[in-house]
């Protein structure tokens, strides 16, 4: 296969360096490249080009939810799917919405928290930790968005906890899936 067949779309500079930390911690991550733009519109504008202009490319969306509410999440996915005309290009296009943002992807493990700060987490208190992720590591970590997501990756303990990630396991299934499709 040729090098990045999977062309991987975010927005913002921080949601870019989450991911291709997550990306580069894929055993096949040559076959990827990280696009990302500086707005949700240009988002959807870049990836619908690709689509449309690049029949042997895998097209990947990640774009933050923004939100908790079930009903704004599905709209903004049916959204996304509409301007990028999913129903056409569905064989080659994934769209992935962290809910309700990318930093969600550290919030996999209680213990993990427990143990970092030395503090007990109540079951409510983490749920409400996981629907608010970035304000909770502003909190935290006492930093600013650009600043602690470049310091997590540093340490492997919190790469890992990304490497874990809902978000990594749904693009490793695209991708085993289109490689599946693509041996047959």
């Amino acid at each position: 296969m040729n090098n990045s067949k999977f062309h991987v779309f975010t927005e913002e500079k921080v949601n870019a360096s989450l991911i291709k930390a997550l990306i580069d911690g894929l055993p096949n991550h040559e076959d990827f490249r990280l696009l990302s733009a500086y707005s949700f519109s240009s988002l959807l504008s870049k990836a619908g080009t690709y689509l449309i202009t690049e029949d042997d490319i895998m097209v990947i969306v990640i774009s933050d939810a923004d939100s908790n509410d079930e009903y704004k999440i599905n709209d903004h996915e049916v959204y996304i799917k509409d301007i990028l005309r999913y129903r056409v290009y569905k064989d080659r296009l994934k769209i992935i919405i962290p809910k309700p943002e990318i930093e969600v992807v550290f919030f996999n493990d209680k213990v993990f928290y427990e143990d970092q700060f030395n503090m007990k987490i109540s079951d409510n208190q983490w749920k409400q930790m996981q629907q608010a992720p970035k304000q909770y590591l502003h909190f935290l970590l006492d930093k600013d968005q650009i600043d602690y997501a470049k310091d997590l990756l540093a340490i492997e303990e919190w790469k890992q906890q990304l490497l874990n990630s809902e978000i990594r396991k749904e693009i490793e299934a695209f991708y085993n899936q289109v490689m599946l499709l693509n041996s047959n």
